[in-house]
């Protein structure tokens, strides 16, 4: 695909190059027409594109999947926890993606687990999962920890 939307960009320059000097020749204003004709098409084609991905990535109506190494990661109770085990930071994670409230927070939730999987946490504790802004970006705010024994 890269090497694809590399020539579709040369041609898209080279076009506008052309029709640019076309402006300026009063004899061919037809051509100059035609030139920024193919020009606007090829740019309204990847800014379709690139909607079209967009729109079919936001439109998951189910969370996504967690790694093994995040669905590894537990809720934790904070009583037990902040008694047993070792505290190793927060962790905040956004969503856009999902049609519905619920699967936007939970793939925020998702995406704190993986994080505090790579701190190598096994619990976490929940402080805030909710949705906020004007789009309705779901967050999740959580403490991860590391219990050497089983809460």
């Amino acid at each position: 695909m890269g090497t694809a939307h590399a020539k579709k960009t040369a041609r898209a320059r080279k076009a506008a190059r052309a029709a640019r000097r076309c402006q300026s020749n009063a004899d061919s204003p037809v051509r100059a027409r035609a030139l920024r004709a193919v020009y606007n098409r090829g740019m309204k084609s990847a800014l379709h594109a690139a909607l079209a991905a967009l729109v079919l990535a936001g439109c998951g109506s189910s969370p996504a999947t967690p790694s093994s190494a995040a669905a590894g990661v537990q809720d934790g109770d904070p009583a037990t926890v902040n008694r047993d085990c070792k505290l190793l930071g927060t962790v905040s994670a956004r969503s856009l993606f999902g049609l519905a409230d619920e699967i936007r927070v939970q793939n925020a939730m998702n995406s704190a687990r993986e994080k505090a999987a790579a701190m190598g946490a096994t619990h976490v504790v929940f402080l805030t999962s909710d949705t906020q802004g004007i789009l309705n970006t779901g967050q999740a705010t959580a403490r991860a920890y590391r219990c050497d024994k089983p809460s």
